[in-house]
């Protein structure tokens, strides 16, 4: 083989490298655009003030003071900061992968007629409640039901956000 042919196959591969790795993954920016278009909630995590999380008609409430967490309900405690951080966290990384019906008349159908997990975030002021109502499974079991409360729109998130949310008293307690 030639060194013009070698030099010529070297320099086709890269092109074709660049071509594929711009393509295929594009920039960063435009990546990131797309997730948080695809985001159930835009807010800054810091002006959440409330959490509500209803589980089997069972509430725990979680309220900012200063710059400490505490339980308000079932019992008054101290609740330990990172964990509600945290908690706060997956709830703002809530991706919609489908829409699945944009007007269901059957919430029962997905399990939202009596949600199994019910999460609101009240931010700074009050005026804004953020809320979240996740239901049953779906038939492959990689995904799960989810809806806002003031909405009848179906959407599918991934199961891990269902697990994640899902938390009990103890998961808070310091």
């Amino acid at each position: 083989m030639s060194r013009k042919r070698i030099y010529f196959l070297t320099a086709a591969l890269i092109c074709v490298a660049v071509y594929y790795s711009f393509f295929e993954f594009g920039p960063t920016d435009n990546n990131r655009k797309k997730n948080d278009l695809k985001r159930m909630f835009h807010f800054k995590e810091a002006d959440v003030e409330e959490i509500k999380i209803v589980r089997f008609k069972d509430a725990i409430v979680l309220k900012k003071e200063g710059k400490e967490w505490k339980i308000i309900e079932p019992l008054q405690s101290q609740a330990d900061a990172p964990d509600v951080n945290r908690y706060i966290k997956t709830f703002a990384q809530i991706v919609e992968i489908m829409v699945v019906d944009e007007n269901a008349a059957d919430l029962s159908l997905f399990g939202l007629d009596n949600p199994l997990l019910e999460v609101s975030l009240k931010l700074k002021g009050g005026s804004v409640t953020l809320n979240i109502q996740i239901g049953n499974d779906n038939p492959s079991n990689t995904c799960c039901y989810a809806k806002k409360k003031d909405s009848n729109k179906i959407l599918l998130i991934g199961k891990l956000y269902k697990t994640d949310l899902n938390k009990n008293i103890n998961c808070f307690r310091k």
